[in-house]
């Protein structure tokens, strides 16, 4: 066996079977590392362990033995054990090429599960890398040495595009794919309402100038059929008349095509955030996994269960069983694909645990915050 192998099953303290199920992920495309084909600029296999030192929120900072998958002028890509919530700061500790190491300051900009314990951590750091002191660079790859389009945030939601262009439709729905979001596609008005029907997407984003119908007159249904999640508008057109139209029949937010990958991506995360405060389905990132459907389905309902619990728990100021709470929800919801209920419970549990000033100031109105996106998960 190989010492790169070797190296690595000691790293992620795991077995030879499971780390064998993990590079087969990995080379099959079925993990984060898959959006590597779509980004531009250089990235290069690294395949080294490292040291990662990890700040949650809440200020608890531990330090951990990672693997280095790629490096980039903005950051790696490393494999860990556990779940790290986004934003977290982190200090990579890498060897370098000509000896010693180098500390890297960042900040973890997504973290998802590939397989078993294993997550890919996407890490921007705080400055542009010199990948040269750290990998071998032919010369043919040294005019390659860009700033990478990343991507920095990776949502959890389900999304509906409408639009009746064929390669408009493709990509959108695959700048968003790419964004971790499940997509539903339609071209025409039926098709965007059964999708709202039978799948309720936390938000859409609708083409005005839609063949047969004008977009503003879909958003318009889909508000009368009863759909709340939030709404935006995209167009070729500079009209403003029909900006204001698509605002009046219920749309939120507007977006002039042409448009950058990166402003489709923000909007989708402000959409996603919106539905999610105002009472949209919490969906998994997980649940176009089949295989995965009666596990994801078991742990909805218990996490319902356990929002009555924190809210009994609230009313009784029972803060200890609040904190089991918190901890057991914040261990296990990105495992299952709710990385936001973990984000959330963390953010709890860190307010539970300030001074007395903070939690008459902040706790309230974060607990009930928590307890209704608990209510909202769906499988």
């Amino acid at each position: 066996m190989s010492k790169p192998f070797d190296t690595t099953l000691r790293t992620l303290n795991t077995n030879h079977q499971q780390l064998r199920k993990l590079l087969l992920h990995l080379e099959n495309g079925e993990s984060p590392g898959a959006i590597e084909k779509e980004r531009r600029g250089l990235r290069i296999a690294m395949f080294k362990p490292m040291v990662a030192w990890i700040t949650q929120p809440g200020g608890n900072r531990q330090g951990f033995n990672v693997f280095a998958r790629n490096v980039s002028q903005n950051g790696f890509s490393i494999l860990h054990e556990r779940f790290a919530y986004s934003g977290s700061r982190i200090e990579i500790v890498a060897p370098l090429l000509r000896g010693g190491t180098k500390t890297y300051p960042g900040t973890v900009r997504f973290c998802r599960h590939i397989t078993g314990p294993f997550h890919e951590l996407g890490v921007r750091t705080d400055s542009l890398l010199d990948i040269r002191q750290l990998v071998s660079v032919t010369r043919k790859d040294q005019d390659k040495l860009v700033v990478l389009d990343t991507i920095d945030t990776q949502l959890s939601g389900m999304c509906l595009v409408v639009d009746d262009l064929d390669l408009d439709l493709d990509l959108a729905s695959h700048w968003l794919e790419i964004s971790g979001l499940k997509i539903l596609r339609a071209k025409d008005a039926n098709s965007a309402i059964k999708a709202v029907r039978e799948s309720s997407p936390n938000f859409a984003i609708v083409d005005l100038l839609l063949g047969g119908t004008h977009g503003a007159d879909l958003i318009q249904q889909l508000r009368n059929k009863g759909f709340s999640g939030p709404i935006a508008a995209i167009s070729a057109s500079e009209c403003p008349e029909d900006q204001h139209k698509a605002i009046e029949a219920g749309a939120c937010a507007f977006l002039q095509k042409p448009y950058e990958p990166r402003q489709l991506q923000e909007l989708a995360g402000q959409l996603l955030e919106a539905s999610e405060s105002s009472g949209g389905e919490v969906r998994s990132s997980l649940a176009g996994k089949a295989e995965l459907a009666p596990l994801l389905k078991k742990y909805a309902q218990q996490v319902k269960e356990l929002a009555e619990s924190i809210e009994q728990a609230w009313s009784k100021q029972d803060h200890e069983t609040l904190r089991r709470a918190c901890l057991a929800i914040k261990g296990s919801g990105a495992t299952y694909g709710f990385g936001q209920i973990s984000e959330r419970a963390a953010i709890v549990q860190s307010v539970l645990a300030g001074g007395q000033e903070r939690k008459n100031a902040n706790a309230e109105a974060e607990v009930m915050q928590f307890i209704s996106l608990l209510r909202r998960v769906a499988a």
